[in-house]
């Protein structure tokens, strides 16, 4: 078994090794849980459902997602919605599918080498949508090579075989994910931008908020 300091060695080498490996993860979120998130960090749908938060997912992909479990950590096996889930790329299937309401959406950029290494989190990744039946989840760095960059950083999937499922592949971060870990905010207007600006500043986070269009579909 590796030490805490080899293990984090062996994960910055792994991710560096594979270079299709995107620098920044995103999370997608509405407008009504900005503060939630500076809150209380980024929660896996478990632990939100607790809170006052609100999800742009369908209620029948929900429910489905809340019966896949995942991995074990220690003894307990964990389900889908105990970890937090994440896109390699902000535009996805499921972001397309909400598009009319981009005004209201936001992604937090996260630092994917700062937070895979850090020890104290598990993860896993899919090579697909990780409510389909066709994905394939991961545990290891080793099977990075098994994802299909070339869909998942594409500019297109529509015409691509079992395009949508692939773009939608996701990397799935165990318990949570604290704000420290988030570069930015990214946003497609600037009222929104204004508005999380003030949030930011009230709070003393010192997190830059950048309209950014490439993020959203046009």
């Amino acid at each position: 078994m590796l030490s805490k300091e080899n293990l984090l060695t062996w994960r910055k080498n792994k991710l560096n090794q594979c270079k299709e490996f995107p620098e920044h993860l995103f999370y997608m979120s509405k407008k009504k849980n900005f503060k939630s998130i500076i809150e209380n960090g980024i929660l896996p749908q478990n632990k939100a459902n607790k809170i006052k938060y609100e999800s742009f997912a369908d209620n029948e992909v929900q429910k489905l997602r809340s019966s896949i479990s995942l991995f074990k950590s220690g003894n307990k096996k964990k389900k889908l919605h105990d970890l937090v889930p994440l896109y390699f790329t902000p535009k996805t299937p499921t972001s397309s599918r909400i598009r009319e309401d981009q005004k209201n959406i936001f992604f937090c950029k996260i630092s994917s080498i700062k937070l895979i290494t850090d020890i104290n989190k598990d993860f896993a990744f899919t090579d697909g949508n990780a409510a389909s039946l066709d994905t394939r989840k991961y545990y290891s760095l080793n099977s990075l090579n098994k994802l299909n960059w070339k869909i998942i950083n594409g500019d297109s999937w529509h015409d691509k075989p079992d395009g949508k499922r692939i773009r939608n592949s996701e990397f799935l971060i165990y318990p949570s994910i604290e704000i420290k870990y988030i570069s930015e905010f990214v946003v497609n207007n600037n009222d929104l931008k204004n508005i999380f600006e003030i949030e930011l500043n009230n709070k003393s986070i010192k997190i830059p908020v950048k309209v950014d269009k490439f993020c959203f579909f046009s």
